[in-house]
């Protein structure tokens, strides 16, 4: 299978189209974050057959939303547990 089926243009243009609208599964229009765009370009460059599959049955959006979600989610755990560790001076 050829890789150059998408292009970095076209695959910017892509992230920028879904950063500009995307639904959640309620129904709510949220843009893809920092963490989820990411993902995305490096499994465009790792892993192009996964990308293409995720894309073509609609699943790479939410597989998006749960990575950013985790990300934070993680990011937030880590500020809490250096907090608990090391209070901010009052």
């Amino acid at each position: 299978m050829n890789k150059k089926i998408m292009n970095k243009e076209q695959l910017q243009e892509l992230l920028n189209s879904l950063q500009q609208r995307t639904t959640t599964e309620d129904g709510r229009e949220q843009p893809l974050g920092k963490y989820s765009r990411m993902a995305m370009e490096n499994m465009h460059k790792m892993d192009f057959q996964r990308f293409m599959l995720l894309k073509a049955t609609g699943y790479l959006i939410d597989m998006m939303y749960h990575i950013d979600e985790e990300a934070y989610r993680k990011i937030d755990a880590a500020i809490q547990e250096t907090l608990e560790k090391e209070p901010a001076p009052r």
